[in-house]
């Protein structure tokens, strides 16, 4: 369409009936349908609002009768503008409006192909219905976001299928979306154009489904699609029908699997066919639990040949012998291997012919047992080589093994081994000089050792020497009797080119084992390492003496590590480990137990944790216990001294600053939660601060009774303590009772403990309770809260409270004037029509409630 036509705005429509209409507005003129009409700038967008109104219905399925009004319909001349048909009811326009004005219904375009069009209405004209429509304009079309020069359907369109008619529709379908809820059929060579999304939801199976009508009942004999049950994509064959994959001289891959599993209830075959049956078929059959491999179409075949490829004869199975060869295609056994090959464990019934040699990575039997034992070896220009590996040859029947004429000898009846002796009296039994060469260690196990002679005094031992001299100088000698002129008998451990190495029993003192400056000593256990100091006085167990910075060091490796001594450059006493581990201190259970109980942990950043295990919490000190039972984690206790200065229990110091502020807290409070309780901190100005909701609290006793918290007390007037040393002046408490009278000026204050002695555990102590007498806390200042009842009216929040003639409790004051015998000040709106605790007074019922207040009578 060229430029002269941008706002040309046209709708071309097609009904059942074959007849088509053009859609204009009054400016419009008549054209045949399928030209573009050129509608000017101006006024284009006024006039496509105007555009008269159509009803249309929003149904997916086949309605007739009462369930639509005429109005539903699209009939030939049903319009209320003023362009209406001629008379004779020509087609060349047509209204359509893609909305309904003034109408709550919504939907498209209602489509009934198959409906009689012989029905007439009001006006005579012939009933019709839209088939499709399409719009004309790339400007106007581009605005209203619809396609153009696109044949257009219902969003719901449906074609019915009555009778033997079918609903066929040509050419080709365009649409953002299509739904098929029963059945879709593409005959000749339809296609889809682009791919076809299969939704579905995780807890719904969905299947393409090919379907056989043949019989009575449809069956469906393949599935492709997705199986809830299993979460599984498939291809399900039903009905014994066989899914066959072909092609025509192309492979078949399967890429990309870690498995391929075949499973069943009766897999019996899987064969691997060629169409030219001279080439056979290769069969995988599974009969009564037995694999067979065979070809099926000719079972008289000669060898059946696996193959690698580049290696010819990998294995081959010879029918006619019954033999397997592998590297070999003639193999004259029942397995014949040419070439190495490595087993973990062979055991044969008959004969075993190796023709080369065994190379054994374990244990290697060679045994006899059919009663006429002989194993013979032909070695030939080459030796039975063992090497690295262990070589039996078992006994048969007690038989006795005897190599080279007797050069060595097994005794089987006797578990003996004779080198040059065929009696052998010994496990081993050696007739000659033994060369040691080569031999690191001799393992005696549980038994000794035992070496003598067989002449007595001859002087049997064992010596070292570095020739074959018989010169006994220079000799490493361990005798047991009077040898080389040693005057001294008995055992002797001698290396005798200098003394710095030796082991003796004296005969007399201390019996002791000196190595070099290294001493035990056998009548009290000491060990003395002494760089300086005498061999002779090792102090404890185990003394380590050097004038130069001595530790004990133990060592698991270069990074782990513990040293005790003295430090090398200040000469302190000192215990150091290596700087990338924690020390423990903890117990043992026993001194065989290997696991610590850690009590205290110092990390390697010098942090100390004591009852946790936890050490990254980044505390230079961090205390955790239990302990229950009114017992404190810590105790600081200061020894005491009377010498006129401040004796500090503990001091917790700022350094940042001379006066600390609210960030400076030296003391916080905390419980369960990460929240704190309170804390005490710097206030800037040289002092701390509390910082807590106030209390003010005194101490005191009163007489044993029935009490609530929150109840007023006044003083007695006789003093519980009082310190007045001349410098002292901060403490004057009364004893008190509950008040029995009205606006008592006596108030000491309200009731905030009854019976708890430890809270003021030092008042207590200092200056008694009597057996008839109670401890109790008393708030006078600050805030909290107290009962109070309505016997003057009820008490208001900002009313002053007194005290009342019913005992402990307090009443409304008569004025707003702070008095002496003001108790508090109520802070809560109180809903005493909704209070439901009540005391009797006098014979009259009052109201009472524990109520919020502000203490004033500190």
């Amino acid at each position: 369409m060229s430029t002269t036509y941008n706002y040309d705005f046209r709708v071309l429509i097609e009904t059942l009936s074959g007849s088509k209409y053009s859609y204009g507005t009054g400016s419009f003129i008549s054209v045949t349908p399928g030209l573009p009409v050129t509608i000017p700038t101006s006024g284009a967008l006024e006039r496509m609002v105007n555009m008269p109104s159509m009803s249309y219905f929003n149904n997916e399925h086949y309605q007739s009768g009462s369930l639509y009004t005429a109005n539903t319909d699209f009939l030939k001349g049903n319009f209320t503008n003023t362009q209406l048909l001629a008379a004779d009811g020509a087609a060349n326009y047509q209204f359509l409006s893609a909305s309904i004005i003034n109408s709550p219904a919504s939907g498209s375009i209602k489509f009934e192909p198959n409906m009689s069009v012989a029905w007439t209405g009001s006006n005579g004209k012939a009933r019709d219905f839209i088939k499709r429509y399409k719009f004309f304009g790339n400007k106007v079309c581009n605005v209203l976001g619809i396609p153009e020069d696109f044949w257009i359907y219902s969003d719901r369109f449906r074609l019915a299928n009555t009778g033997s008619d079918q609903n066929i529709i040509r050419g080709d379908v365009l649409g953002n979306s299509l739904h098929v809820k029963k059945n879709l059929a593409i005959s000749n060579a339809g296609n889809f154009a682009s791919d076809i999304p299969f939704h579905h939801a995780q807890n719904t199976d969905r299947w393409v489904k090919w379907t056989n009508t043949s019989g009575s009942l449809p069956q469906n004999d393949m599935l492709i699609g997705y199986s809830n049950l299993s979460d599984d994509y498939m291809i399900r064959m039903k009905n014994g029908k066989r899914l066959v994959i072909s092609g025509s001289n192309t492979d078949l891959e399967v890429n990309e699997f870690n498995n391929i599993n075949v499973s069943g209830k009766s897999i019996l075959n899987m064969n691997f066919t060629s169409t030219n049956q001279a080439d056979g078929t290769f069969q995988i059959s599974n009969n009564s639990g037995i694999v067979t491999l065979e070809n099926t179409y000719n079972s008289n075949i000669g060898n059946m040949i696996f193959q690698v490829h580049g290696f010819a004869n990998s294995i081959v199975i010879d029918r006619s012998a019954q033999s397997v060869g592998i590297g070999t295609s003639g193999p004259d056994s029942t397995l014949e291997v040419d070439g190495d090959f490595t087993a973990t464990n062979i055991t044969a019934s008959g004969n075993i012919k190796i023709d080369g040699y065994i190379t054994a990575s374990g244990d290697l039997f060679l045994s006899d047992t059919d009663g006429s034992p002989s194993l013979h070896y032909d070695v030939s220009a080459n030796e039975l080589n063992t090497a690295g590996a262990t070589f039996h040859i078992n006994k048969s029947n007690g038989v006795d093994t005897s190599f080279d004429d007797g050069t060595l000898y097994v005794d089987a009846s006797e578990n003996n081994v004779g080198i040059r002796v065929t009696d052998p009296s010994a496990p081993l039994e050696v007739r000659g000089d033994i060369g040691t060469a080569g031999i690191n260690q001799i393992t005696a196990g549980t038994d000794q050792i035992k070496i003598h002679s067989t002449t007595a005094g001859s002087g049997a031992g064992i010596g070292f020497s570095d020739h074959s001299s018989e010169d006994q100088s220079g000799h490493l000698r361990f005798f047991m009797t009077d040898v080389d002129n040693d005057t001294d008998t008995g055992a002797l451990f001698r290396l005798s080119s200098n003394q710095t190495l030796a082991f003796q029993i004296t005969g007399s003192g201390d019996n002791v084992l000196a190595l070099g400056k290294t001493q035990i000593r056998e009548n009290d256990g000491k060990i003395g390492i002494m760089h300086d100091n005498d061999l002779g006085n090792p102090h404890q167990l185990l003394h380590l003496q050097s004038t130069s910075a001595p530790q004990l060091l133990i060592e698991e490796s270069d990074s782990r590590f513990v040293r005790l001594g003295v430090e090398d450059t200040a000469d302190d006493m000192c215990l150091g480990w290596d700087d990338g581990d924690d020390m423990h201190f903890g117990v043992f259970a026993s001194t065989t137990d290997v696991t610590l109980s850690s009590k205290m942990i110092i990390n390697s950043s010098g942090d100390v944790y004591i009852g946790t295990t936890t050490t990254t919490t980044g505390n230079r000190l961090y205390v955790y216990d239990a302990p229950g039972s009114g017992t404190p984690v810590n105790v600081v206790v200061h020894g005491g001294i009377t010498d006129g200065n401040n004796n500090d229990v503990m001091l917790l110091k700022q350094l940042d600053k001379v006066n600390s502020d609210s960030k400076d807290r030296f003391l916080n409070f905390m419980g369960a939660g990460s929240t704190y309780l309170g804390s005490i901190k710097g206030d800037g100005s040289g002092g701390v601060d509390y910082e807590t909701s106030f209390t003010g609290k005194h101490a005191s006793v009163m007489k044993s009774g029935s009490y609530e918290t929150g109840m007023i007390v006044e003083s007695t007037g006789e003093v519980w303590g009082k310190r007045d040393d001349g410098t002292h002046l901060h403490t004057g408490l009364p004893k008190v009772q509950i008040t029995t009278t009205n606006s008592s000026k006596k108030i000491y204050g309200v009731i905030g403990e009854l019976d708890e002695y430890d809270t003021y555990g030092g008042y207590n102590d200092n200056f008694g309770v009597d057996s008839d007498e109670i401890p109790v806390t008393v708030h006078s200042i600050g805030e909290g809260l107290m009962i109070v009842t309505n016997v003057n009216g009820n008490v208001e929040n900002g009313d002053y409270i007194v005290s009342s003639d019913i005992a402990g409790y307090g009443q409304k004051q008569d004025d707003d004037i702070l008095r002496s015998s003001t108790v508090a000040k109520c802070t809560e709106t109180i809903d005493w029509n909704n209070v439901t605790d009540t005391i009797t007074h006098n014979g009259v019922q009052y109201k009472k409630y524990i109520t919020t207040c502000t203490y004033h009578c500190g």
